[in-house]
C-alpha cells in the first residue's frame, strides 16, 4: 500500500540532490543544456526557485511510502503563479529500484485528493516527450495536453 505525507526537514537535502540530478539528466537529453553544464544550470534553477528550501512559500513536498519498503520517492509541487487554485507538479520520482510497481499512479492519485482538500481545482505539469513512461502515466490519470512546444537543431 502506497501513502504519502509531508517531507520532514531531515529529508529535504536527500530529495533536493535528487530532484536536481533528474532535472539535469532530462534537461541534457532534451537539448536544453550541454551535458557538461547540466548539473550546475539545474541546481541554479532550482536554487531560484526554492530559496528557501522545504520553507519556501507556496511548496509542497511530499514522501512517498510503500509499507513494506519505506520510502519508495518523492513529490515537488507548488502553487501556480498565475492561478492560485492550481497546483504545477515540477518532480514526481520514484527511486529506480521500485519503479513500474505502481508506485507512481497510486501516488499521484493520493496527491490529487490532498490537493483538492487544500482548494486546488487542477494541476499542470511539464514532461519531456522522450519520457514515454510519464506520458503515458499522465494520460491515464487524465491529464491532456494543453500546448506542445518544439525545437530543431539548425
Amino acid at each position: 500500500m502506497i501513502t504519502i505525507r509531508p517531507m520532514r526537514s531531515n529529508e529535504y537535502p536527500r530529495f533536493e540532490e535528487s530532484a536536481i540530478a533528474l532535472y539535469a539528466d532530462e534537461s541534457a537529453r532534451a537539448g536544453r543544456v550541454s551535458r557538461e553544464s547540466s548539473l550546475k544550470w539545474a541546481e541554479e534553477e532550482t536554487k531560484k526557485i526554492l530559496s528557501k528550501g522545504i520553507e519556501t512559500p507556496d511548496h509542497l513536498f511530499y514522501v512517498i511510502e510503500d509499507h513494506s519498503y519505506g520510502s519508495v520517492g518523492y513529490i515537488w509541487c507548488g502553487q501556480d503563479s498565475d492561478r492560485k487554485t492550481r497546483a504545477f507538479l515540477f518532480t514526481i520520482l520514484i527511486f529506480t529500484e521500485h519503479r513500474d510497481q505502481g508506485h507512481g499512479h497510486q501516488a499521484l492519485k493520493l496527491l490529487e485528493q490532498d490537493l483538492k482538500g487544500k482548494g486546488y481545482e487542477s494541476i499542470g505539469l511539464h514532461v519531456y516527450t522522450f519520457n514515454e513512461r510519464a506520458v503515458q502515466l499522465y494520460r491515464r490519470l487524465g491529464y491532456r495536453e494543453t500546448d506542445l512546444v518544439m525545437s530543431k537543431e539548425i
